[in-house]
């Protein structure tokens, strides 16, 4: 983590030549994995990869998820495991890229609401320089998904509302379970994670379509926010550019409207299905 806080930031940060009239930022990249041999390089080395790929695909700036290990399992060299089995972690390469690159990188925080120190891990959240939010995964694999259910985090989305934190929230699909916490806290900004959508997808495409109802329906919630992430592998059926998803996506700007609605590509975890640029240029290209 000290390598961040010595790290001088680069006066003119490195952007790619664009072609859009427009910044495009993808709001969720585990990016600290999407170069090879990610899990042994120095990060530095890994950070200057990174961008050579965000400059090749057409990306202006990225929200850092940063993620070390499998997607459930953790690497322990970022991650504390305190006496209560709460764990708390560690974003070196978020600090890094933010501190290095300020204009095109900020990272969200993962606070685990069992954490002892939670309210003030809360309260220190925006201190830090290109921290921008939160990102908590209350589903079956963590054990968290009856807690979520029953209310048990209410005392973390209280300590966002004292704070003015956004909370980027993934459901895997049981949207229901989020409507009483978008009821008691309505200052809260709460952001639905990869189209509310289940993760495997149901094989049918009426079952993808309904639950893309059932998120749209949310939207009544003005403290509710869209991210547009993992569509053409979880909603869509078709090939790329995924036309099925049209008529889905136009319809989700029109419930939300473009200031509740953002992309992301989550690429690392969506490789095997579609690249990074496909990810991107299927919304770009889509009429």
């Amino acid at each position: 983590m000290q390598v961040a806080h010595h790290q001088e930031p680069r006066s003119q940060p490195r952007r790619r030549p664009s072609a859009n009239p427009f910044e495009i930022v993808d709001t969720q990249v585990h990016l600290n994995r999407v170069a090879a041999g990610w899990n042994e390089g120095a990060l530095p080395d890994t950070l200057e990869a990174c961008v050579a790929v965000m400059d090749a695909v057409g990306v202006d700036a990225v929200l850092i998820d940063e993620r070390w290990g499998s997607p459930i399992a953790n690497d322990d060299r970022h991650i504390e495991v305190l006496p209560n089995g709460a764990m708390r972690y560690h974003a070196p390469f978020g600090e890094l890229a933010a501190a290095t690159y300020p204009e095109r990188f900020a990272y969200l925080a993962r606070i685990d609401r069992k954490d002892p120190e939670m309210p003030d891990l809360m309260a220190e959240l925006r201190r830090n320089p290109g921290r921008l939010c939160a990102r908590i995964e209350p589903i079956p694999q963590r054990g968290e998904l009856e807690p979520f259910a029953a209310g048990h985090y209410d005392a973390y989305f209280e300590a966002a509302r004292r704070h003015s934190i956004a909370v980027f929230v993934l459901t895997l699909g049981r949207v229901e379970h989020l409507v009483p916490y978008l009821i008691r806290f309505p200052d809260v900004q709460f952001i639905l994670d990869h189209c509310g959508g289940f993760m495997p997808a149901p094989q049918q495409r009426e079952e993808r379509f309904a639950q893309m109802e059932k998120v749209l329906a949310l939207a009544r919630y003005p403290n509710l926010a869209l991210k547009w992430s993992r569509a053409p592998q979880h909603t869509s059926l078709d090939p790329y550019p995924y036309l099925d998803l049209m008529p889905w996506l136009r319809r989700a700007m029109d419930a939300f409207g473009p200031r509740r609605m953002m992309w992301a590509s989550d690429c690392t975890q969506t490789r095997n299905h579609h690249s990074w640029a496909q990810a991107l240029y299927y919304l770009l290209h889509a009429e």
